[in-house]
């Protein structure tokens, strides 16, 4: 299957990613209808109005985020040897020094500050990409460079530590890892939903 990052989307094409979000729900004969039955018809609209599997793609990358923040924040509510199975899953992608990560009760959390942020970023980001509909503004040429603007606050940040500038805070390492998270988290979902979007249209076939 052939995966990329959207050009805008082309004439013809089903499922347009510029329409508004909002176009897609009227209002008219909701007037005699109960506050319930209006918010109940308004979700029922907007599920029809994605492509056929959008909704499974976006709630497995929103679960499988969710959960990655999850086990991050558990080892302070959890059993010590489940804290120590914890900790060491995710000692493979994070240094996990005590003094750059969040504690609660006197416990470490399973990331640093940075790491927490930006795992927190993945879910807000799948969040902002169901709300927005599958809204993908950036070209192909343009898209790298959106990863760049991600990922620039948290090596500024870390350099100007390193190289005695300044000395960054949790909040900044948290605010510059979120930051990350979400931009990352943005280009995430928008690889798994369309992969399910192409999957399920009528059809398709795989392409190398």
């Amino acid at each position: 299957m052939r995966l990329n990052f959207r050009e805008p989307a082309p004439r013809g094409r089903s499922w347009d990613t510029r329409r508004h979000f909002w176009s897609a729900f009227p209002l008219d004969g909701y007037e005699s209808e109960t506050q319930f039955s209006v918010f109940f018809n308004l979700i029922r609209n907007m599920i029809r109005t994605y492509p056929k599997g959008f909704l499974v793609g976006w709630a497995l990358t929103m679960g499988v985020t969710s959960l990655l923040v999850g086990l991050a924040f558990a080892p302070p509510f959890v059993s010590e040897a489940a804290r120590v199975f914890i900790m060491q899953a995710f000692s493979g992608v994070c240094h996990q020094l005590s003094s750059r990560s969040p504690h609660i009760d006197g416990v470490a959390l399973g990331v640093c500050h940075r790491c927490f942020g930006t795992y927190a970023g993945f879910p807000a980001a799948a969040l902002l990409y169901g709300a927005l509909r599958g809204f993908w503004p950036f070209s192909t040429r343009i898209a790298p460079w959106i990863l760049v603007i991600g990922v620039l606050p948290a090596v500024v940040d870390w350099s100007g530590d390193v190289l005695g500038i300044w000395m960054n805070t949790p909040v900044s390492r948290i605010i510059t890892g979120g930051f990350l998270g979400l931009v990352a988290g943005y280009f995430l979902v928008a690889a798994v939903v369309d992969s399910f979007v192409l999957h399920y249209r009528p059809n398709h076939k795989d392409s190398s």
